[in-house]
């Protein structure tokens, strides 16, 4: 069911609009990347400990996901 809302979503794309989603997806999962890095190291941003590292991973991961399958599935 998601994958059929997925698909008819983003077959009304163009080609220039599909790099742009996929672009601004994989900007978005190197922002998250950036901010886990920190809450692992000395945690300036974002504190070493707590619900927002937590937080930060399971986001990171999710558009980790979502950047794979923008690249293998959605073509």
């Amino acid at each position: 069911m998601w994958f059929d809302i997925l698909k008819t979503l983003l077959l009304a794309q163009t080609e220039q609009e599909k790099k742009i989603t996929y672009v601004g997806v994989a900007l978005l999962f190197l922002f998250l990347f950036v901010m886990v890095l920190d809450t692992f190291s000395k945690g300036r941003v974002f504190p070493t400990k707590g619900p927002i590292k937590k937080l930060l991973i399971i986001a990171c991961v999710i558009v980790g996901i979502v950047v794979i399958l923008l690249t293998y599935v959605y073509k």
